[in-house]
């Protein structure tokens, strides 16, 4: 009866091939960390690789560590800097770490194995991570000639208007003549949909790749990557007046038919996607929808299946799919498509099903 998580690396693949062909790069990097959001790492590395990407990048160099054999000869980058405890493990796996200040650059010096050309993190107006243009500038022309690519990250790409991104784009072309023979990398997945300007030399994907629109109310192109179906393990009728749930949250208007479906918060389904959410159920080609009746627990919701024909006792409802994704699910839990992947990617209790291409 476990929910189960479907992920569909052909359509990973393809969304892989598409923002490819349409950036002209001879590089589009694969953003893979936090367990490539949770859907696996290796299989996803895996089939990108195979699909032809040769960069990907993680956050801590154990999990560079991790893809590794699935893709041998790509550059693998570690966004979260370099000290002395990662010197044996970037050696080992060849990673290649983005230095944000001079303590990790010195740290570099003194023990990698130089197999490796670090990437720098250069700061433009998100103020986050990177040396400022002070300190480019102060650094020794054969310093800056060691690093093999130099990083900067937008703040505000998912609004294509807002000024900062002309800011952060020019604050990063006044850094390029420190910088003369040294590709660059800017946007992200929703930079890259800013147009050739932000591209660079290096777009990173990462939202993109699996399925996310990363900029509210553009046409989404890319597929979905994942679905979510769980089981109804219950359904009784109440009447009106009666209610269900923690706290009586849901009030029944009418007699009304719940259904009882075995995922909840322990899988990643926010509390918050109660009230205005809902699953769906495939009844002899139709498809039904039926609203959340109550709050989200942590083995449990309650829908409202009153005008969903037929017993639904023993089916599948539909959590997630091309038709309702996590974007969709986001905006009826009050927040982002990439924490809802993010949440229900990382629940241990799903049964994980892989499509791969044919």
């Amino acid at each position: 009866m476990n929910p189960t998580l479907t992920i569909d690396l052909s359509a990973l693949s393809y969304n892989f091939r598409s923002i490819s062909g349409k950036a002209g790069l001879p590089r589009v990097a694969c953003v893979v960390k936090n367990n490539a959001y949770g859907l696996g790492a290796v299989p996803v590395v895996e089939a990108l690789y195979a699909a032809g990407c040769r960069a990907f990048f993680v956050a801590y160099p154990d999990e560079g560590a991790e893809i590794r054999p699935a893709a041998p000869d790509a550059a693998v980058y570690v966004l979260q800097g370099f000290d002395a405890t990662d010197a044996g493990i970037c050696a080992r796996s060849r990673l290649i770490p983005v230095l944000s200040n001079k303590g990790q650059w010195d740290a570099w010096r003194l023990l990698s194995p130089h197999a490796e050309r670090p990437a720098i993190q250069v700061e433009t107006g998100l103020n986050r991570l990177g040396f400022s243009y002070d300190e480019l500038a102060a650094m020794p022309e054969q310093e800056r000639r060691q690093f093999g690519l130099v990083l900067s990250h937008l703040a505000c790409a998912d609004e294509p208007d807002h000024p900062m991104n002309r800011r952060q784009r020019d604050n990063l072309i006044k850094i390029k003549p420190l910088f003369k023979d040294t590709p660059f990398s800017l946007s992200a997945s929703d930079g890259f949909y800013l147009g050739p300007d932000f591209h660079f030399d290096l777009v990173r994907i990462g939202a993109s790749l699996y399925g996310l629109n990363p900029v509210a109310g553009r046409p989404k192109e890319n597929k979905n990557v994942i679905g979510i179906t769980a089981s109804v393990i219950h359904t009784h009728t109440i009447q009106a007046g009666e209610t269900a749930g923690y706290g009586a949250a849901f009030i029944a208007a009418r007699p009304t038919t719940l259904a009882t479906i075995s995922i909840g918060y322990g899988d990643g389904i926010f509390r918050s996607f109660s009230p205005k959410g809902k699953v769906f159920f495939d009844i002899d080609g139709k498809r039904s929808a039926a609203p959340l009746a109550g709050r989200v627990s942590m083995d449990n919701i309650t829908a409202d299946v009153t005008d969903v024909p037929g017993d639904v006792l023993g089916k599948r409802a539909v959590i997630l799919d091309a038709q309702f994704d996590c974007d969709d699910m986001a905006r009826c839990a009050g927040t982002i498509g990439y924490e809802v992947l993010n949440a229900v990617g990382h629940g241990i209790r799903y049964r994980r099903e892989w499509i791969s291409e044919k």
